[in-house]
């Protein structure tokens, strides 16, 4: 487990190492700054394309007015198919290790914003065709007994009378957080998932996020990273939040989820590369429906299964919560595989 954690952890920090540089073609760099004015400029029509941006308000183009502007498909369709196009004509052979990277980032990158724009203007995908068109991944399919094993188990374990949803629910509100012990709880599984994600990488010494508690969100919480190793998180009040749900959340949206990653982007690649003039400028804009963001999520909840896991021992044992905390686990996992 310890050699599992440090080769995920490893796998961030490595972004800032040097690597010995082989073919350089600043091809790659003009089409990196027009994927990243492309991607705001579609953010225009889809707002929730654009998760994050810290960039030169310069960059940004200007709001869209409020009478009705269409969708200028045509225009930007064209645009990202000619990127696409320019990044298949260069040969990246003798790139090296990073460089090859970024030039098949920017490619799933600009595909998915193609896809993108083909769903703006109307256009429907069958489930798995869009999910690989935009997020470059296909659902596993996992059969129904699968499923079914879960229930059984939940079954014989929970107490109480009545159908499983009925047992569930009152067995689960022994866990929820009062209101008014909330914020301490979640600094103190802030505190403890910083302090244990600090053994591992190098965290600016400014690194810090703001928390808002906050109500009539479709989310239960959010990050919003703002550049300079600074995030705001809200925390929506208006769901009931349990007592494992606020190490799951100081684990994803701080440490070692949105706000470190964001944040070790931030060092370790556009800081490190002269800033604005970086070669990996286009790290700058955060999208949420591109696949960049689903591998983030995939190494997110690996280090949080390492990190959260055993935060929930440490906290929960002594006073033999372990084994309940484990019930609810299980009917999680099953209430996502049934959405997903």
């Amino acid at each position: 487990m310890r050699k599992l954690t440090f080769a995920i952890f490893f796998l961030i920090a490595v972004i800032g190492c040097k690597t010995t540089e082989r073919k350089y073609d600043k091809t790659l760099d003009d089409i990196a700054n027009q994927y990243l004015k492309l991607a705001l400029k579609i953010g225009q029509y889809d707002t929730d394309l654009i998760d994050a941006y810290y960039g030169p308000e310069k960059w940004k183009p200007k709001p869209k007015s409020n009478d009705g502007e269409s969708l200028p498909y045509e225009e930007l369709k064209w645009h990202t198919t000619s990127l696409i196009d320019q990044l298949s004509a260069i040969d990246d052979m003798g790139y090296s290790s990073i460089e090859l990277l970024r030039y098949q980032f920017l490619n799933k990158q600009l595909q998915a914003l193609r896809t993108k724009l083909d769903m703006l203007s109307g256009k429907k995908y069958p489930f798995d065709v869009e999910s690989l068109r935009l997020y470059d991944v296909v659902a596993p399919v996992t059969e129904m007994y699968v499923y079914d094993s879960l229930v059984e188990k939940l079954s014989e374990r929970l107490p109480g009378e009545g159908d499983l949803s009925t047992r569930y629910e009152a067995y689960s509100e022994a866990f929820i957080i009062p209101a008014d012990k909330l914020d301490i709880v979640f600094q103190a599984a802030i505190a403890e998932a910083r302090l244990r994600v600090k053994q591992h990488l190098d965290l600016p010494e400014n690194e810090s996020f703001e928390i808002e508690y906050v109500s009539d969100k479709p989310w239960s919480a959010y990050n919003w990273f703002k550049g300079n190793a600074q995030s705001l998180i809200e925390l929506n009040i208006d769901y009931p939040i349990y007592i494992e749900r606020a190490i799951d959340i100081a684990c994803h949206e701080g440490y070692p989820g949105h706000h470190v990653y964001n944040t070790m982007l931030e060092k370790n690649l556009v800081k490190a590369g002269t800033g604005m003039n970086s070669r990996f400028i286009h790290y700058i804009v955060h999208s949420r429906s591109l696949p960049k963001e689903v591998r983030f999520m995939g190494l997110k909840w690996s280090l949080m299964i390492l990190i959260g896991s055993n935060l929930k021992r440490m906290y929960f044992s002594h006073w033999q919560a372990w084994t309940p905390l484990k019930l609810r686990s299980i009917m999680k996992f099953k209430c996502y595989a049934k959405d997903y």
